[in-house]
């Protein structure tokens, strides 16, 4: 129903509750001489163009047109009836808009999806780097065969003395493995000679220069097999060395109190009691 039809009964309704109203009312007023009041009645009719003879298509049209004389607005806001617009403005911005916003969010998850992925392969590595780490770390104690190159040295003199002068110099040269060789293969000639127990300390040191501590302990207890050597009181200095190396140091303090106790006289005592002060 369009608005001018609406309108068009609202109108003829208002029409028809007027024309009741004075019926009503002429109805009910006293009648001089039992008379009727046909003929108010009658002009009243004449007044709104309600003849008999009217069609009553006729009579809409004409109260269409009577309508059109009438704010249109005020009646439909007396009667309470508003227009409803659709929102087609927002509507249209609406469907312009949601696109947009959808392909944001699937453009946002999709970041996070690789995000994810790309934290994924960073522990992983992390995972591999560590495991590198500590296969590196992890160190095993070398025989002392490995330490050592087992080729037969060369010599420049055959005297026992000129070779062990090659040996220490091969030592002075930091050719530790070299030097191990050699000083091995004096001791394995003569265990008496007055050089031997310092071929025996040498191979202590030799070992200590490779960072192997548990060979060099074992090299410089092997010191004290000798007699009247005058490298004791060293070797027991480098024994209380090697255990501060390998971190024990309460037997560290119980060599370098040794050294303290049975060779008070020796170089090395003021050097093992800073060593003790300084692990207690």
């Amino acid at each position: 129903m369009n608005r001018e039809r609406i309108l068009s009964i609202v109108v003829f309704s208002l029409v028809l509750f007027v024309v009741i109203w004075f019926v009503g009312c002429a109805a009910t007023g006293p009648s001089p001489q039992g008379e009727t009041a046909v003929d108010d009645v009658a002009d009243i009719d004449a007044l709104l163009g309600l003849s008999d003879n009217q069609p009553k298509e006729e009579i809409k049209e004409d109260l269409g047109d009577a309508g059109d004389t009438i704010a249109e607005d005020d009646v439909l806001r007396i009667l309470g009836v508003t227009e409803e617009k659709e929102p087609v403005a927002a509507t249209s911005r609406n469907a312009e808009t949601r696109p947009d916003v959808n392909n944001e969010i699937q453009k946002l998850v999709d970041e996070q999806k690789t995000l994810n992925t790309k934290e994924s392969d960073l522990r992983e590595k992390v995972a591999q780097q560590n495991d590198q780490i500590t296969a590196l770390t992890r160190t095993e104690e070398k025989p002392p065969a490995a330490d050592v190159n087992r080729a037969t040295p060369t010599w420049k003199s055959g005297g026992f003395s000129d070779r062990y002068q090659e040996a220490l110099q091969a030592y002075r040269n930091r050719q530790y493995r070299e030097a191990i060789q050699k000083f091995e293969i004096l001791l394995a000639d003569n265990t008496s000679h007055s050089l031997s127990d310092n071929c025996q300390y040498w191979i202590g040191e030799s070992y200590w220069g490779l960072g192997n501590y548990q060979q060099a302990i074992v090299s410089f207890e092997k010191v004290f097999s000798f007699t009247k050597s005058n490298k004791e009181d060293a070797a027991q200095l480098k024994l209380g060395l090697c255990y501060m190396r390998l971190n024990d140091n309460e037997r560290a303090k119980q060599e370098f109190q040794k050294l303290i106790d049975h060779y008070p006289n020796s170089e090395f005592v003021s050097s093992a009691k800073r060593a003790i002060s300084q692990l207690e």
